[in-house]
């Protein structure tokens, strides 16, 4: 995907110099937005470049540093092969990029930084070359019917679109609302905008000058809203800690037997330094390899515990590498989360029983032989995530940690009701309308 953003960017300034000649004038097969052939057999060739580069880059050998460049000399491959058949070249990228986002590969960590640094350049390119197209007094004739479509977009559009789109999905009111919100218009409507530009169609200015007021005003008042609507919705989340930072060293017969060689240090909260390396939960088929503290190697069993700034070395399967993660990063989410999760917590594995008796709650006898995590999961009917909410008599049950699906770790919350009060409900909002309209008719 960030491939596709890059090459969208070159491409464009590629064909800059155009002037009002039409940059896709002429072989109807170098139209890149068009979805002219764009057929299931395009879909699957796109799929097996995609693998068929996953594979060049496993079976090469090169140098680290040119992965990531051979990755994007790939995509540009991928993109010219489409265009000679007559297919989209953004949408072969795409699908040949979600191939290769999914897939285990070599240099992952630097082909995914390498993309991402490219990523930003392309945005921070099309909005320079926003800047660079509009000009500022041609914008005040066409003040009014911009701010007109930019409401549109914001307030009945984008909000119908999206309720259409997630009602059958069991999304709550506040979700859906939080969703049709947070829909900030950025690089793309920038990029499409200088296509009628290019192409030298008459008033194409005037595409330009609603998108920059379009993109402006979601920014603005779009932009600085979401924090406070999260808060406003009850959706706001602690912030959850950083993945710690990976390094995988490529080594061929590793590779082969599909084990992994990672290098993690050791983070002040990791869940590493709560046990003995002897006790510690470590992931099927993994080990410890060594560590390196204060420019010394300690292998085992001479490293008995793990210290803050430890750089260790683990051999383990592909498969194991998010379990490992987990274990060497931060631990958990912050302990600050209380007026998010509620005041206790505990594990998802814990017998609903026990929980009805401790605080005396109401629970049907068929349902009293559960876990909590399997009541909250037949209420919630849907794939759990973190702040899903279960009312439970007076008290609320909070999803607080979800791995691979399934729910570990759940908060109580004594008193939901105060919480509620501080959020917006928009049947007080009709009622506050309610009563001001009976006061305007007396």
């Amino acid at each position: 995907m960030t491939s596709s953003r890059a090459v969208s960017t070159l491409y464009v300034i590629r064909h800059a110099d155009a002037g009002h000649r039409s940059i896709w004038s002429g072989d109807d097969r170098l139209r890149p937005l068009s979805t002219k052939g764009w057929k299931q057999a395009d879909h699957i060739r796109s799929r097996l470049a995609g693998a068929g580069l996953t594979r060049l880059i496993n079976r090469l050998t090169l140098a680290p540093g040119l992965y990531p460049i051979f990755a994007l000399s790939g995509g540009l491959v991928i993109f010219a092969g489409a265009l000679a058949v007559g297919a989209s070249g953004f949408l072969a990228v795409y699908v040949a990029g979600v191939v290769l986002g999914n897939s285990r590969h070599r240099e992952a960590v630097s082909i995914d930084r390498f993309h991402d640094g490219l990523a930003w350049l392309s945005q921070i390119t099309l909005f320079l070359m926003l800047g660079l197209l509009v000009t500022p007094h041609d914008l005040v004739g066409q003040l009014g019917p911009a701010l007109g479509i930019s409401a549109v977009l914001m307030f009945l559009a984008r909000p119908l679109a999206v309720w259409v789109c997630l009602a059958p999905f069991r999304f709550t009111w506040q979700e859906i609302a939080f969703i049709a919100w947070v829909g900030l218009r950025g690089a793309v409507p920038i990029y499409l905008a200088t296509i009628p530009i290019l192409s030298g169609l008459p008033g194409a200015i005037s595409y330009l000058n609603i998108a920059f007021v379009a993109v402006l005003t979601s920014l603005v008042l779009q932009g600085w809203t979401v924090a406070w609507l999260a808060r406003a919705l009850g959706l706001e989340l602690p912030a959850a800690p950083e993945p710690p930072l990976r390094q995988e060293l490529g080594l061929p017969q590793a590779e082969s037997a599909g084990m992994v060689i990672a290098g993690y240090e050791i983070a002040p909260g990791s869940t590493a330094l709560k046990r003995s390396l002897a006790r510690l939960p470590m992931p099927a088929d993994t080990r410890v390899l060594l560590a390196m503290r204060q420019g010394a190697a300690v292998h085992p069993p001479a490293l008995e515990r793990f210290e803050p700034g430890d750089y260790v070395l683990v051999l383990g399967p592909e498969e194991r590498q998010q379990a490992l993660d987990r274990l060497f990063g931060e631990a958990g989410r912050p302990s600050d989360g209380s007026d998010v999760f509620g005041e206790f917590t505990i594990e998802g594995s814990a017998p609903l029983r026990a929980l009805a008796v401790l605080y005396n709650l109401p629970v049907d006898p068929e349902e009293t032989g559960t876990t909590v995590a399997e009541f909250v999961e037949a209420r919630i009917d849907k794939q759990p995530v973190v702040g899903d909410r279960v009312n439970l008599g007076e008290v609320e049950l909070v999803v607080r940690e979800v791995v691979d699906g399934v729910i570990r770790t759940v908060g109580i919350e004594l008193e939901p009701e105060e919480r509620r009060a501080h959020q917006f409900d928009p049947r007080r909002l009709l009622s506050l309308l309610k009563t001001l309209r009976e006061r305007i008719r007396r």
